[in-house]
């Protein structure tokens, strides 16, 4: 009787070991957002081929504008001076979005001397600067671009703000993300600028955020995510994402928020794997890249693991 009691109870005991399986396979990963980024891997950036077609072109429109400068290659007429700077500019963000910041920076300076009172070029400057770790001299140039923009350039205010969101100085990066929202222009970087505010709260700045804009286009997932944490739902918004290459900046850009959202929870390691995820997808262009980037950095995600403790000395007796 005890032995077929014994087997009763065993078949009772896999029969629900087996259902809780099928009940967590059915459930889906605990972290369908990590799961999804940590099943794609990209050796190239985004887009490419693209971007080396918008250098070529640029190319060719510089030697179109030699018949407006002088013989030193000064430029003849304002027409020509805005032509050669917005040309510059188009190269300098295709060698940017193909990660190549060296590059970037040298047109982005050349626009800039054409253009010195313009928030734009020093903020684009200052984002190339701080991509190649020159930090101070990033904050200087983005130091100019809020005093030209003046609370009013809403691209510079938000760049502005998400320098001093990585440097820790909550404070600024919250008083520029306020501009931004305030700002005239597109409602969609509002959106960007909101999300903004509620990373400054996440890290310790006061809860004086208003509500993030409502609205169900991208990036409203991202708003609803910051504010209730439901991974499963984001995942699902991106994995209904028709168009591959939006899908792969949605994931790129949700995968950082994430890892941000496991960061101020404490759990560090977890916060790496999402950091990290978003890197592999190589969107090069987005800040939300470079900020995972620099998120490893601090958390010293790129230091390799100490070496293992020599074996203890051992003596054989001599015989």
């Amino acid at each position: 009787m005890r032995r077929r009691a014994s087997a009763a109870c065993a078949a009772a005991l896999v029969a629900a070991c087996a259902l809780a399986v099928a009940d967590r396979a059915h459930a889906g990963p605990a972290h369908p957002l990590l799961a999804a980024g940590e099943a794609t891997h990209y050796l190239y950036p985004l887009g490419a081929a693209q971007r080396e077609d918008e250098i070529l072109i640029g190319m060719a429109m510089l030697s179109m504008l030699a018949h407006k400068q002088d013989a030193e290659g000064k430029c003849l007429s304002d027409a020509c001076v805005h032509d050669r700077s917005d040309i510059y500019g188009e190269m300098a963000l295709a060698y940017s979005r193909l990660g190549l910041h060296g590059l970037a920076l040298r047109l982005y300076r050349a626009a800039g001397q054409d253009l010195p009172d313009d928030a734009d070029a020093h903020y684009n400057i200052g984002v190339e600067l701080e991509s190649t770790q020159q930090t101070d001299a990033a904050a200087k140039e983005l130091a100019k671009a809020a005093e030209l923009s003046a609370g009013k350039d809403k691209k510079a205010e938000e760049g502005i703000a998400r320098f001093y969101l990585l440097a820790g100085k909550l404070d600024l990066a919250r008083a520029h993300f306020e501009h931004c929202q305030l700002a005239d222009g597109d409602p969609d970087l509002a959106q960007y600028c909101a999300l903004g505010l509620l990373l400054t709260t996440a890290h310790g700045a006061d809860d004086r955020v208003p509500p993030p804009p409502a609205g169900a286009p991208w990036p409203g997932p991202l708003l609803s995510y910051q504010r209730n944490g439901n991974e499963a739902a984001l995942a699902a918004a991106i994995a209904h994402t028709d168009d591959a290459t939006k899908r792969r900046q949605h994931l790129c850009e949700a995968l950082y928020y994430a890892g941000e959202r496991e960061l101020q929870a404490g759990r560090r390691e977890l916060a790496l794997r999402f950091f990290r995820a978003g890197v592999a997808q190589r969107v090069e262009s987005f800040w939300e890249h470079f900020a995972a980037l620099r998120r490893i950095e601090q958390l010293h995600g790129n230091d390799d693991p100490p070496p293992p403790p020599p074996p203890p000395a051992s003596h054989l007796p001599i015989g």
